[in-house]
């Protein structure tokens, strides 16, 4: 796996918001193939959640 880099920011806006006090809605978009899966996985799994238990 490739190291993930460049993305510090998007990920601490998506800490920020998880956890914030207030129920949120968060979309992520973008062009494919630019890290959107990858870099909200990778918020999820550091607070030691799956994606798809969040999903619906």
């Amino acid at each position: 796996m490739q190291p993930f880099i460049g993305r510090e920011k998007e990920l601490e806006k998506l800490r920020s918001l998880y956890a914030g006090k207030r129920s949120e809605f968060v979309a992520v978009y973008g062009r494919r193939r630019v890290g959107k899966t990858l870099s909200s996985s990778k918020c999820l799994a550091q607070r030691h959640l799956r994606p798809e238990s969040l999903m619906a």
